[in-house]
Order: structure tokens, then sequence, then C-alpha cells
């Protein structure tokens, strides 16, 4: 079994004046930053039960069969599944938790169907195409 070696170290607090540039942090100092880094550490810890507990929620939004997203208050999207993105042909980065639905309507009426004008036709215009294909072809 190792032995632990015990030592004891004599602290000398050198002589500074209190706050001086250089010198060595002071006791109000340590503690504040003690109080600040426990701070931090507690919200992530809150942050991370949040996580824990949407994860069951989420992953029952990824079941449904249906198309569904929320959004808050502001129209800020909350959640959405894969459905809701594959039928309106939404990226994850598009759809992502944060985005005003404001911002996904400019996505289905720019001419290429994307936020950044560049890209593949959304699916409500490859639907609206087909329906439209599918009319001219029946009435033939």
């Amino acid at each position: 079994m190792p032995t632990v070696e015990s030592k004891t170290i004599s602290a000398k607090r050198p002589v500074t004046q209190a706050g001086a540039p250089g010198g060595p942090p002071q006791d109000a100092d340590l503690a504040e930053a003690l109080r600040r880094i426990t701070e931090e550490r507690d919200q992530l810890a809150r942050d991370l039960a949040a996580l824990r507990a949407e994860q069951p929620l989420l992953a029952a939004l990824d079941s449904l069969s249906e198309a569904m997203v929320v959004y808050d208050a502001e129209g800020r999207l909350v959640a959405c599944n894969e459905n809701f993105r594959r039928l309106y042909g939404y990226s994850e980065a598009e759809a992502r938790v944060g985005v005003h639905f404001s911002e996904l309507g400019r996505i289905d009426v720019s001419p290429s169907g994307t936020s950044s004008g560049m890209g593949r036709p959304t699916s409500r215009v490859r639907r609206s195409i087909a329906a439209s294909s599918k009319d001219l072809s029946s009435s033939s």
C-alpha cells in the first residue's frame, strides 16, 4: 500500500499594500472569484438538468408521424420534429431553436427556397409543381 507523505507548509504573507498592482490577490478578491465560480457551476448544473429533462420530450416529438412545431410568445421556434423539417424542406440549421417564424417564411418565399437565396426549392414549391403536373396529366 502506498504511503502518503505529510508536509506542513508555512505560508507567509508578502508585505504589499492591498490592491497594489502586481501584488497578490487579497482575501476579498479570492472570495469574489470563488463566489462567481460557484454561481457559474450552479448555473451549468441547472442547464444540464434542464437539457436532460428535455430529452424524453424531444424523443417523443420525433416519434410522432405528424409534423410538429412549437413557437414561444415572441414567435421563436422552441422545438420541432424531423417530420416538420422534412414536410417544409428545412434543414436543421434553418429550423433551429430560436429562429423566428418570419425567417422560415422568408425561406419559403425566396426563389431558391433558402435563407441565403441559394440552394434547393422548398418542399412547398416541389409539392405545388407535383400537384400542377398531376392536374395537367389528368386533364389530357
